[in-house]
């Protein structure tokens, strides 16, 4: 509790929950909201008042009990699936950029150009285990996703993580290795690859001579890495097929460039690397396993959709950072009480609808910090009764979810 303790003192305390309840319920957020909210609570306050307290103090706070809250607001109830629970953490990382004011560009620099002068990039490492967001890292919104190595600095041996082609980085799958942790990610088909004895890997001539819709080989990674890696190669079906090359060809006309034959034959399969072990995934499970990096786009969306991320306003910059990082916050303990409750029975709960009734309850969620566990307790049993009833997710027997395939996938 000594997080919850720390935000529940009378002045500093009820502030910042005023800015998380009324940053998160309205999008645009006036000082007048804040005051309103602050009469809610008990404590009359002008709307000058609380721009009055709204500075760079009150930005390093917000900042402090963000970085607080990853720590301590990290579950420890894992999925139901044996086959992911032999990792001690299944991480999946992306990152998802945010326009901001002008008035934030020596905070955060844009791309120039025809974007924004001013950028956060939020740099994301969601645990899929435990269902909690256990790293969020700002940068320039110019910063290349390559250049970030969060996820590998905070490794740990026996952990698995997933990212997308703007991670594929050599130096930094070697480094995953060389701390006992795993990776699963798409081959950037440019990457030189060598078979086991040395000699070059043709991919694009073993791929077009396979038999099967499925298969997998032991190769080396890299002109000079030389990491070894399973090479998980997938035909996929025509029309899927037809669809990346429309889409591959629209990209390469708008931006002048001209694809290759080679690459445009590979797209005829998708390709994926790991160091996983096979006992530990099958080539099915690879291929599994990297669906469902596709869970940390939906918590993007909710972010910015249901959290108003991306809608920090027009205000002086102490002001634009307390409303980030009062959304980050509440997002972060949304997670963490949800966590525990993502598969109930035969059912999982869809997040933008949890979302939605947690925003509901944040009013006497918040109030009941204020005095104690005790206070706390009916309020998230309340919570937990309106998720179990109204938050899950509708039946999709046609399309079931990442988790339902998989799962089905190891119980068969």
């Amino acid at each position: 509790m000594g997080f919850v303790q720390r935000v529940s003192k009378v002045s500093a305390g009820l502030f910042v929950q005023v800015l998380i309840l009324a940053c998160l319920q309205h999008p645009d957020a006036t000082l007048t909201d804040f005051a309103v909210l602050s009469a809610e609570f008990g404590v009359d306050v002008s709307p000058q008042g609380i721009d009055e307290r709204i500075t760079e103090r009150a930005v390093v706070l917000l900042t402090t009990l963000f970085r607080e809250s990853l720590t301590h607001f990290q579950g420890q109830t894992t999925l139901p699936n044996a086959v992911l629970q032999r990792f001690n953490g299944v991480y999946l990382f992306d990152s998802s950029q945010i326009a901001l004011p002008d008035a934030l560009r020596e905070h955060f620099a844009g791309c120039g150009g025809d974007g924004p002068s001013s950028a956060a990039k939020v740099q994301l490492r969601f645990n899929y285990l435990t269902g909690c967001l256990s790293a969020v890292e700002l940068s320039d919104g110019c910063a290349p996703d390559q250049t970030c190595d969060l996820y590998v600095r905070l490794a740990e041996k026996n952990s698995l993580h997933i990212a997308d082609l703007g991670y594929f980085v050599l130096t930094h799958f070697v480094a995953l290795a060389a701390r006992g942790a795993f990776f699963v990610s798409r081959l950037l088909t440019s990457t030189t690859l060598y078979a086991p004895d040395g000699t070059p890997f043709d991919l694009l001539a073993v791929a077009q001579h396979m038999t099967v819709a499925r298969t997998e080989y032991a190769v080396l990674l890299g002109q000079t890495t030389h990491l070894p890696v399973r090479l998980i190669v997938e035909r996929l079906p025509e029309v899927q097929v037809a669809a990346r090359r429309r889409k591959a060809l629209t990209t390469a006309r708008k931006k002048g460039y001209t694809l290759s034959a080679r690459h445009l034959a590979l797209l005829e399969f998708s390709c994926y690397i790991t160091n996983v072990p096979a006992e530990s995934l099958t080539a099915e499970h690879i291929v599994l396993v990297y669906a469902l990096r596709w869970q940390i786009e939906l918590l993007f969306k909710l972010c910015k959709s249901q959290a108003h991320l991306d809608q920090v306003g027009t205000y002086r910059p102490a002001r634009l950072l307390c409303h980030l990082y009062a959304r980050l916050i509440g997002v972060v303990i949304f997670h963490w009480l949800v966590a525990p409750h993502r598969w109930l029975g035969k059912h999982e709960v869809s997040l933008p609808k949890a979302f939605t009734l947690f925003l509901t309850c944040l009013t006497r969620l918040l109030e009941a910090l204020r005095h104690g566990e005790r206070a706390l307790t009916p309020v998230l049993q309340r919570l937990y009764r309106l998720w179990s009833r109204f938050a899950l997710k509708n039946s999709r027997r046609k399309r079931p979810s990442s988790f339902q395939r998989f799962h089905a996938s190891t119980l068969a």
